[in-house]
């Protein structure tokens, strides 16, 4: 019997202290993964529940996390033995935090801007160019010429149009140039 309270004194204690030793959790399932998602809807994913476990063992992120709420993105960077560099993004905020895991510690040492990337305009796509034999006699050789700067394409729009490369043209025929073909 006195084996026996032994036995659950020690399994009592050793559930005690491992408890009160948890550990952090791992970062290394997020490191060097560029921008990971978070979730304001699902509290299950693992990323949120990383953040969440994490803010229990740190006070700082805790607290952070408090103040700002739950980031859009989280990045965690390490290169070689240096701590990890983590990034939280607030899109909605148009600014992130930036800092370092030292010793499972969050420090929190820039906020910066999101800056918003202008937009170029899209360049307008070119179409193929229909053009349309303004008298009789004009060749394929000639309108290829023109309109890629080169007749070594005349095989190519021959085919395009099924015509023969040597034959005259007659008046009102269209002729068709792919625009990959046209000359800039």
């Amino acid at each position: 019997m006195i084996k026996n309270i032994k036995t659950l004194l020690f399994i009592i204690f050793f559930i005690s202290a491992c408890s009160f030793f948890k550990e952090p959790p791992s970062v290394k399932p997020f490191l060097n993964k560029g921008k990971v998602s978070l979730s304001k809807k699902n509290p299950f994913i693992s990323s949120n529940q990383f953040l969440k476990d994490y803010s229990y063992f740190d006070s700082n992120l805790a607290s952070f996390l408090k103040k700002e709420g739950l980031p859009d993105y989280m990045e965690l960077r390490q290169v070689s033995s240096f701590p990890v560099d983590f990034y939280l993004y607030y899109e909605k905020k148009e600014k992130f935090f930036k800092g370092i895991i030292y010793k499972n510690t969050w420090i929190i040492s820039d906020s910066k801007q999101i800056k918003k990337l202008k937009t170029r305009k899209k360049k307008r796509e070119r179409k193929d160019t229909i053009y349309k034999v303004k008298k009789d006699g004009e060749t394929l050789k000639s309108i290829t010429k023109h309109y890629t700067g080169s007749a070594s394409l005349l095989d190519s729009i021959s085919r395009i149009n099924n015509l023969n490369k040597n034959t005259p043209l007659k008046k009102d025929t269209k002729i068709k140039i792919p625009s990959y073909m046209l000359k800039k």
